[in-house]
């Protein structure tokens, strides 16, 4: 995407007139491009044997409040109850993270681990049953679901609206249980209240909060507790969600995004023009931001929310993870810094001063 800022910006808001569905990052189109901070912080430096730099994988991930990144060996929270960047005494380094509303999950070795933030205890290994390793691990508000290396999928936690999908509707799910007659999956992702899943094939089916045509409980939305089918016109490559919101793109680079809206069905699939090509896509509750080629990161506020017209990310960042209110990137060097709300500490600095461009990298132990 090399679109100049008024021209993103007129395209922008174009879609919201047209969907209803994106508001842009600001008036003047994409963020200017500013430096990071230089003082301190400690950044990722992995090397094969090649000297090549290895696949992270999603090794930064936010929730509402909260933030955890892998850097070199170490990861660290921050955020919520985490007043100030705290390691998490892992075994090893995690080769994806994901974080629920007060705990977070690794997938260590295959194995996922979990941890408790405001009892800040040793994480302990969950049991998913079975005896296929796990290679993607994904969360929403208060579930989650891991993606196992046997293409198949198991998710726990809150399922008020059917998010877990075992084809019941519970308050919690202790353990994790199997996603019934769900095979042959590649890659999961969850918003708040629902999940997905890209099945090698393309195609793409949701269940959760907005899917289906079963009525909530105590919700004015329709709910689904098994996979629904998502019509899409070309077979998906790319997955992603965050808050009320999920995105696909397709071989030729076009995104489609679809909505939960409050008290309504989940909105069809509809094209995210100015997103067309993007390297990656990052929605959340109130702020998302996708990365195009150039690594200049496009961010916009939710439906509903602030629009943020004065969040400056700069170039260099090629990964991305959103809470409600704030987004942390991931540099280059590997070094994390964050922006937007801070009241609860999600930028991790140890103020709770609103941060519009990025301070102090994050730094991670001694």
């Amino acid at each position: 995407m090399t679109t100049s800022r008024r021209s993103t910006h007129a395209v922008l808001a174009a879609l919201v007139v047209s969907t209803g569905v994106w508001s842009a990052c600001g008036s003047s189109g994409p963020p200017s491009a500013v430096s990071p901070s230089t003082d301190g912080g400690d950044a990722i430096v992995d090397a094969g044997s090649d000297g090549a730099a290895q696949d992270l994988g999603s090794t930064l991930a936010a929730s509402a409040l909260t933030t955890c990144a892998r850097f070199n060996a170490r990861t660290c929270c921050w955020g919520g109850a985490l007043v100030n960047p705290t390691v998490v005494p892992l075994a090893a380094a995690p080769t994806d993270i994901a974080v629920l509303g007060g705990s977070a999950c690794a997938v260590v070795a295959g194995e996922v681990w979990c941890w408790p933030f405001a009892a800040k205890t040793a994480p302990s290994r969950l049991n998913l049953g079975g005896t296929a390793r796990v290679a993607r691990i994904t969360a929403g508000g208060g579930h989650a679901c891991a993606l196992r290396q046997d293409d198949t999928v198991a998710c726990w936690g809150v399922d008020t609206f059917g998010q877990v999908g075992n084809g019941r509707f519970a308050q919690t799910v202790a353990s994790p249980t199997d996603v019934p007659n769900l095979t042959d999956v590649a890659e999961i992702a969850a918003g708040e209240y629902h999940t997905c899943a890209r099945r090698r094939s393309g195609s793409v089916a949701c269940w959760g909060r907005g899917f289906g045509t079963a009525p909530c409980a105590g919700s004015s939305n329709v709910c689904s507790a098994a996979p629904v089918e998502i019509s899409l016109p070309t077979p998906a490559i790319h997955l992603s969600a965050g808050g009320l919101e999920t995105c696909a793109q397709t071989a030729d680079g076009t995104v489609y995004c679809w909505l939960v809206r409050a008290g309504d069905a989940t909105t069809p699939p509809t094209v995210a023009a100015p997103l067309a090509g993007a390297e990656s896509l990052h929605p959340g509750y109130g702020l998302s931001c996708a990365i195009p080629h150039n690594h200049h990161p496009v961010c916009w506020g939710g439906p509903n929310h602030r629009d943020y017209t004065d969040l400056l990310f700069p170039d260099g960042i090629i990964d991305t993870a959103s809470g409600w209110y704030h987004t942390c990137g991931r540099f280059e060097d590997g070094s994390v810094a964050c922006i937007g709300q801070n009241q609860d500490h999600q930028i991790g600095d140890g103020t709770t001063t609103y941060a519009p461009v990025p301070g102090r990298p994050i730094r991670c132990g001694s």
